[in-house]
Formats: structure tokens, sequence, C-alpha cells
């Protein structure tokens, strides 16, 4: 059975050592998480309207567009 490790041994060890090693998340600034953020919300908008749109063939070309702007962006 193994023993749990001491925060000293724990602060002391190698950080490929510790058993309870993640990887780190990679910071992200707060313009660019805002920025993200106002993207999905026009994303979103911009499907609730083609949604909106009557002619079903009128709405699959709107969606097809919307998609094919979505993959030169992405």
């Amino acid at each position: 059975m193994k023993r749990p490790i001491s925060t000293v041994e724990h602060l002391t060890a190698p950080p490929n050592k510790t058993p309870d090693t993640k990887k780190a998340a990679i910071p992200m600034s707060f313009a660019r998480f805002r920025a993200q953020l106002h993207n999905s919300s026009d994303r979103r908008r911009l499907y609730d309207r083609i949604n909106r749109v009557a002619a079903d063939s009128q709405r699959d070309e709107l969606l097809i567009m919307a998609q094919r702007a979505e993959q030169r962006t992405h």
C-alpha cells in the first residue's frame, strides 16, 4: 500500500513525479475571451435570423452561405 505524499515531499518532488499532475490550461486574455463570446453570440443571432426566413429554398441557401463563411474564418 502506498503511503500518502507529505506536503514537503510534494513540493520538493519533480513535477512529473507527483501523482496529481495535470496539464496546465493555457491562459486566455480577457480581450480574446470577450471577442470569442461576442463572435459566438453573433453566430447564434445570425442562425436565428436565418431560421426565421419563411421560404425553405432561401433558408437552405443562407445556411450554406453562413457555413462557408465560417469555414473561411476558421
